[in-house]
């Protein structure tokens, strides 16, 4: 990464990380074969109590004018009335409470022009024997 031009962390670094440390690394970022998140799959690893990083737009400001994703990480999830439970870095709250359709808007880095990406998730986790 050439810092001088870009500053943060780039999905292939989140990716790369934890496989250094001995973790399974399942990336979801479309791309020419591969799969795309969607909230079946994120609902399915945080209740094998797996973590899941999603990268999504700051908020529907920063999405309007194209200039910033970010990094969240899924801590949680109320099914029936629609909602996640994330940890934001950037955020003063301990956990944010987002409705589905909130959350699946900011997901939406199709056109983002740096790194565009649909459903962009991360899961981490240890194989077991």
């Amino acid at each position: 990464m050439n810092w001088s031009i870009e500053k943060g962390t780039s999905p292939e670094e989140m990716s790369h990380f934890p496989s250094t440390l001995g973790f399974r690394v399942d990336e979801y970022s479309g791309g020419l074969f591969g799969e795309y998140g969607t909230i079946e799959k994120l609902i399915d690893n945080i209740a094998k109590g797996r973590p899941v990083i999603v990268r999504q737009w700051l908020d529907s400001y920063y999405k309007s004018k194209d200039i910033m994703s970010h990094y969240r990480v899924v801590v949680g999830y109320d099914y029936p009335n629609k909602i996640i439970y994330i940890k934001d870095p950037a955020s003063r709250l301990d956990i944010w409470r987002i409705d589905f359709k909130r959350f699946l808007d900011l997901w939406d880095l199709s056109n983002y022009f740096k790194n565009p990406a649909v459903n962009w998730m991360l899961v981490i986790y240890k194989e077991t024997m």
